[in-house]
């Protein structure tokens, strides 16, 4: 069955890299576009696969009239869901969910469950990600703005995850579909490609490993890799819908979706 693939042009890659890439026919997110008023080519596919925003893939995801829709199942994508799997494997394995405003009402107690130091990475839980991780200080009082509250959402009591510190060096991105990597890309954390053009033994080796034994709901999803004291690690998951593919051979991915 032909897959009519719907691609918002928000990532590096662009539509030309994508149009080369898949074997069925490619509209293109526009301005005009919203979910409630999705082309007519889009609504009357039998298979869509939408690339862009997570907001837009969101919203696809959940959207009737289009099958798929989107990569983004949310729930099972949220970090404890999937970090409790392979709690061996984390990139910090000394964490806890909290939210927000018990991570600023009560720091000391949250902060002392994963560190006995005053730093500690936080981010939220959701794969949708309303602000993005980072390192914080907890030696003087916290606020909730050094997160964003206010900014990019309301909710103190948005689930929130919070980790010991730890250096992180080289990252690696996996795309899996039906528990296999199908396409990978170093990367830096601003999103520019990394300098590895080499896929280590070991990354490669653990990144199977995990597509194999991961339980998530979506069949095709992103997976982060990351090399901390020489060990290869799971930095997080991500919905593929809404994820940069960096530098993913794009072919090898459309060919492995559209094979689903």
């Amino acid at each position: 069955m032909s897959v009519l693939w719907f691609i918002e042009d928000v990532h590096q890659r662009g539509l030309d890299g994508w149009r080369a890439a898949v074997s069925g026919p490619l509209v293109a997110w526009t301005e005009a576009h919203s979910v409630d008023r999705l082309p007519r080519v889009v609504r009357e596919a039998e298979r869509v696969v939408f690339h862009g925003s997570l907001a837009v893939a969101h919203a696809l995801a959940r959207h009737p009239a289009v099958e798929p829709g989107a990569f983004c199942e949310v729930d099972s994508l949220a970090f404890p869901a999937w970090a409790r799997q392979v709690e061996d494997r984390l990139v910090s394995r000394a964490w806890v969910s909290s939210t927000v405003r018990e991570l600023v009402d009560d720091t000391a107690r949250v902060v002392g469950e994963v560190t006995h130091g005053t730093k500690v990475f936080v981010r939220p839980a959701s794969p949708l990600k309303p602000f993005s991780g980072r390192l914080l200080d907890t030696e003087n009082s916290l606020t909730a703005d050094v997160l964003d509250h206010g900014y990019y959402y309301d909710d103190l009591d948005l689930p929130i995850v919070v980790a010991a510190p730890v250096r992180v060096g080289a990252e690696w991105r996996f795309v899996v579909v039906d528990g296999r990597c199908v396409a990978w890309s170093g990367y830096l954390a601003d999103g520019r490609l990394s300098a590895e053009r080499m896929l280590p033994v070991d990354v490669q080796a653990l990144a199977a490993e995990l597509a194999s034994v991961i339980e998530v709901a979506d069949p095709v999803y992103v997976l982060d890799l990351a090399r901390v004291d020489g060990e290869a690690r799971l930095v997080e998951l991500n919905p593929f819908s809404g994820a940069d593919p960096y530098g993913c051979d794009l072919r090898a991915v459309a060919t492995a979706v559209e094979g689903l």
